[in-house]
């Protein structure tokens, strides 16, 4: 009887202090016009999109990625009923939208940014780097060197150029029409991948002002991926993606895809990142020893950011790695390792950082 005189939603299910408030709250102060706008007025309504990216965020942020999840969430989970909006969207919807406005999505990210900032959450009194490998969709099966792909173009154009005199020769007997032409075009596809696997890798070291590196390597699956090497996986691809993220509130401020494996060189572009993103400078930058080397901290303080980087992992004076362990020898001007061998100088710079750090 009291069901059929008061009514009630799903959000009643929810406590007062449930975060979700605080996601639907948020979502009302940014601005959705750039995706609302992309709907037609006819035809079949769609999920409003706040309600669509409310809901993928806030999955994001609770350990829910895949769509599948998402949509299982929406049925059966009141968090998610309630950001949806009871919509119950499926899996498909949430893949369709997220393909549909996937240009849109980092521009999104920014005004939470900067509405964080605005509300004192982001204080970039400083910001802490560090990079992230995230695996591909792709394999090593599925790749191939540049060198090896110079000899297997020669090889298919060379069966196919028989392929093409069988087909145009009327009393073919090794194999029939139907067949001829499925194998050409399956070295056709081939040579299409092949081929633009190759040309990614020419246009990659003519924009760093390179040759080419016969053992250079793409994926067919991912041209963008990057060939990674690690002790527990071995090799497969991955990307290496350079995060900032306010040392106070640990709110991620800026994010970059790094070419190259290394994250030395992801310093500068991340910190430029930061400073677009949010209209001003840190105080100060932290980041581990895999970003030590004097460009960095030339960069940073030429941006009047204080650079505070690791100059080691923490190595013991005992270990023959640590920079107590090697000894100068000022007769020769020259340094010997912990075993009395003069190391051989190869590039100065290198050599007057370690005396620096030796003295200090």
């Amino acid at each position: 009887m009291s069901n059929r005189i008061f009514g009630f939603s799903v959000a009643d299910f929810l406590p007062e202090n449930s975060d979700v408030n605080l996601y639907i709250d948020l979502f009302d102060a940014l601005d959705l016009e750039d995706f609302v706008m992309d709907y037609s007025s006819q035809g079949e309504a769609a999920v409003h999109p706040a309600l669509m990216l409310r809901t993928i965020v806030y999955g994001l942020t609770h350990g829910i990625v895949s769509g599948r999840k998402l949509a299982l969430s929406c049925r059966y989970d009141a968090r998610f009923i309630v950001l949806s909006g009871e919509q119950m969207p499926d899996a498909r919807t949430f893949q369709r939208f997220l393909e549909r406005h996937e240009k849109r999505i980092p521009a999104f990210f920014m005004q939470v940014v900067k509405l964080a900032q605005v509300m004192g959450l982001v204080k970039l009194g400083s910001i802490a780097i560090d990079g992230s490998k995230f695996k591909a969709n792709s394999s090593r099966h599925k790749a191939m060197s540049y060198g090896r792909m110079v000899s297997t173009l020669e090889a298919l154009e060379h069966e196919l150029k028989l392929l093409r005199d069988n087909l145009r020769a009327e009393n073919s007997t090794e194999m029939d029409e139907v067949t001829l032409k499925g194998e050409i075009a399956r070295r056709e596809s081939r040579r299409t991948k092949i081929l633009a696997a190759k040309e990614r890798i020419e246009a990659e070291a003519a924009a760093k002002n390179q040759t080419v590196d016969p053992k250079a390597q793409k994926s067919f699956n991912d041209l963008d991926a990057l060939p990674n090497f690690n002790k527990k996986n071995g090799m497969n691809y991955a990307y290496n993606l350079g995060i900032a993220v306010d040392e106070q509130s640990q709110i991620v401020v800026a994010c970059e895809v790094h070419d190259n494996c290394s994250d030395q060189g992801m310093l500068e572009p991340v910190v430029e990142s930061v400073i677009a993103n949010l209209e001003s400078k840190p105080e100060q930058c932290l980041a581990d020893a895999g970003f030590n080397r004097p460009e960095n901290i030339s960069a940073l303080e030429e941006l009047g950011i204080n650079p505070i980087i690791a100059t080691g992992q923490g190595e013991k004076e005992s270990t023959p790695r640590a920079v107590e362990a090697f000894q100068y020898d000022a007769q020769r001007d020259k340094w010997r390792c912990p075993k009395g061998k003069i190391l051989k100088q190869l590039d100065s710079t290198v050599m007057v950082q370690i005396t620096l750090l030796h003295h200090e």
